[in-house]
């Protein structure tokens, strides 16, 4: 096995810890909004919006909402993908990888979705299939690019919103190789 690189570890640890700081108000308290009103405890059954695979992501928690269990999850899902966003650029430097935990877990798109708690968790899965999507497009093979699209269609099975991550991540990639030359 590889040994684990010292940016990932930033990546992940400071995505984790600034998740903490950013969310733990609302992992620690039941916040009604219209949804958790209506979601107490929701079966996932959303087929009718497009989100087929989002019963299956949420079976891992559960189907109440439970903010400290899908909080915690929707952060370690966070974490590891700021882990391949980081790989994807090749980032280096501690400072800007702790940074980039920092926007990846304070986003207010995270924070908005962090509302809905009942769902933050398996919204966050979709964000890292979409960002492991991008880093198989971005660093692997042709053989990787198949995975690759049956992530970012477990994805959009779950949200559909999170294609666009994986399209601007491979955007700002193939940018950043056209300026630098590569």
């Amino acid at each position: 096995m590889k040994k684990i690189k010292t940016s990932d570890k930033y990546a992940f640890v400071s995505t984790f810890v600034f998740g903490l700081i950013a969310h733990f108000y609302r992992m620690a308290n039941w916040l009604p909004n219209w949804d958790s009103l209506v979601f107490r405890a929701d079966t996932q059954h959303m087929e009718s919006l497009g989100r087929w695979f989002l019963p299956y992501a949420s079976i891992i928690s559960t189907e109440y909402e439970l903010p400290w269990l899908n909080g915690l999850l929707a952060l370690l899902y966070l974490s590891v993908a700021a882990v391949f966003v980081s790989r994807i650029f090749d980032m280096e430097n501690k400072v800007a990888v702790c940074l980039l935990g920092g926007i990846t877990a304070a986003f207010p798109t995270v924070t908005s979705t962090f509302t809905y708690c009942y769902v933050a968790d398996a919204y966050a899965l979709s964000f890292l299939f979409a960002c492991i999507a991008a880093y198989l497009l971005a660093k692997k093979g042709r053989i990787a690019a198949i995975f690759a699209a049956v992530l970012i269609t477990l994805s959009m099975g779950i949200y559909q919103a999170y294609v666009t991550v994986t399209v601007s991540l491979l955007l700002c990639f193939l940018l950043i190789n056209l300026l630098s030359g590569e």
